[in-house]
């Protein structure tokens, strides 16, 4: 069962999900393959085991990782993220006490599809959400369900 699944309440219901990109971590991934690939070039010449492999295995690894531990949802009642493996971070955000949502992208986001969502709460605190595939739909859900809720 998903974190999300886990602490809804019996009324609450999942409007959107969102998931981190693996196209924000093009540049791990690149790095990672070629070093994967001098590994190879290495260790064909003289037959051994190198630290480029471990290099290549660590980038991709921690890519993979941090994208499929990472859930973030909007529900009719509140915006739930929580990023982590073994330890966990989580945020829950109560759309009643959400001011705004908006997303901050730069140019490599926007050719690459991701961004970062940013909800500004009743205090004026803003909450990050970074490197978000399809950032735009998540936040046009969330302005939409905060309409819902302020009628």
């Amino acid at each position: 069962m998903s974190y999300i699944q886990g602490v809804l309440t019996s009324d609450e219901k999942v409007l959107e999900r969102a998931q981190v990109s693996y196209n924000a971590f093009a540049l791990d991934i690149l790095v990672g393959v070629l070093f994967l690939l001098m590994g190879l070039m290495i260790s064909a010449a003289d037959g051994g085991f190198n630290f480029a492999y471990f290099i290549a295995i660590f980038l991709i690894l921690r890519t993979f990782i941090h994208v499929k531990t990472t859930e973030m949802a909007l529900t009719d009642k509140r915006i739930i993220h929580k990023v982590g493996l073994f330890a966990r971070r989580s945020k829950e955000l109560r759309l009643t006490k959400t001011e705004s949502v908006y997303v901050d992208q730069g140019v490599l986001g926007r050719l690459l599809n991701f961004g970062t969502v940013v909800v500004v709460g009743t205090g004026g605190s803003p909450s990050k959400f970074r490197f978000i595939a399809n950032p735009l739909v998540f936040s046009k859900a969330t302005n939409e369900q905060l309409n819902t809720t302020e009628k």
